[in-house]
């Protein structure tokens, strides 16, 4: 048994961990890849890079586009087009032979708002990216989208904590591999959908791998004095704030 001390209180809609949280979903080998060509805006369909086993009724998102001038001064857009990003639902799925091997084309329910380009710039290859929004496993913060509701903006969150007036001590890890996290987070707070928050460096480590942070009220993840953490192959879109800030601590951070 643990035996917990006054001023342990972490807020409402909040999983605090202060032991091991543990959630996997079915293995997603490609979160993400490349455009494999240029798709223009109103167009249904698109062709990605690589082969990919995604589904019918999946969600992904494109990428925005663009690129800077020569003089490196501005944004440019080619005429305003690829300025969004963009989420659909897959509706058919082709596999295509290529010269360097299969690759996937995908059929979308609705026709794209923007021009997502994939194009030589200066001898450099430059492809929008296309991201797999949808796990089996899915944590949903209800009520946060509502406007006419107090919990507007107040997505739930996951703290990673330790506690040392506790007996015995406890420290806080996850284990997050290929899992949903659907409007988590909490607008204008230091609540994010995942905050990893350590006071020494005794900690177990801590995995989040595979995961996508969609339509959230703050960052996605931020990691704070910490190590042995790692974050890959992760996919965030639509969050207040950006995607993932991490800072004093050793964590092994790559392919998001």
């Amino acid at each position: 048994p643990v035996t917990m001390g006054e001023g342990n209180f972490v807020g409402s809609k909040v999983i605090s961990v202060a032991g091991r949280l543990a959630a996997r979903g079915e293995i997603v080998t490609t979160t993400w890849t490349k455009l494999n060509s240029t798709v223009t805006a109103g167009s249904s369909t698109l062709i990605l890079s690589e082969e990919v086993a995604w589904s019918v009724g999946d969600e992904i998102v494109i990428s925005p586009t663009g690129y800077f001038n020569e003089a490196g001064t501005s944004w440019s857009m080619k005429g305003k087009i690829g300025n969004s990003v963009e989420s659909r639902k897959v509706t058919a799925i082709l596999t295509i032979a290529s010269p360097t091997g299969n690759i996937t084309q995908l059929t979308l329910n609705s026709h794209l708002n923007h021009t997502h380009l994939c194009e030589t710039i200066h001898g450099e290859k430059f492809c929008g990216a296309v991201g797999l929004l949808t796990r089996s496993v899915k944590f949903i913060s209800l009520d946060g989208d509502v406007p006419k509701t107090t919990s507007f903006g107040y997505g739930a969150n996951i703290h990673v904590i330790d506690v040392f007036d506790s007996v015995p001590y406890r420290y806080g890890s996850v284990d997050l591999r290929n899992v949903e996290f659907n409007k988590f987070g909490k607008l204008n707070n230091d609540h994010y959908a995942i905050s990893i928050s350590h006071r020494d460096y005794n900690h177990p480590p801590s995995y989040v791998m595979g995961c996508a942070f969609k339509y959230g009220f703050n960052l996605a993840t931020r990691i704070s004095h910490a190590n042995n953490v790692t974050f890959s192959n992760n996919i965030a879109v639509g969050n207040y704030g950006g995607g993932v800030y991490i800072e004093d601590t050793t964590t092994n951070f790559e392919v998001n």
